[in-house]
């Protein structure tokens, strides 16, 4: 889905990047997550462009508001123009 020509970030939801997502390898400035086609193919692969897996990250993003809270300084919260897609689910179920 995209709305204004922005795509969803496969770790948090919004509506960010600027090409199709998985595999654009685009940086989304809410969360910091890199849009690696791996790591969306296999959500618990740790080896690709982002240190934590996609489930993980996804947790530390419902806990921190960040895919990795070691790299918190580089990211934004959601403001009041962004949009998460609807038809977003995460990998990692809550908890």
């Amino acid at each position: 889905m995209f709305i204004k020509n922005k795509h969803t970030c496969p770790c948090c939801g919004y509506l960010t990047l600027d090409a199709e997502s998985p595999g654009s390898h685009l940086i989304c400035p809410i969360c910091f997550w890199e849009d690696d086609p791996l790591q969306y193919e296999d959500p618990d692969f740790t080896d690709g462009g982002n240190l934590p897996s996609l489930k993980q990250a996804q947790r530390n993003f419902r806990r921190t508001g960040c895919s990795d809270p070691q790299l918190r300084v580089h990211v934004r919260p959601p403001g009041r123009k962004d949009r998460r897609d609807p038809d977003w689910q995460p990998f990692a179920p809550e908890g």
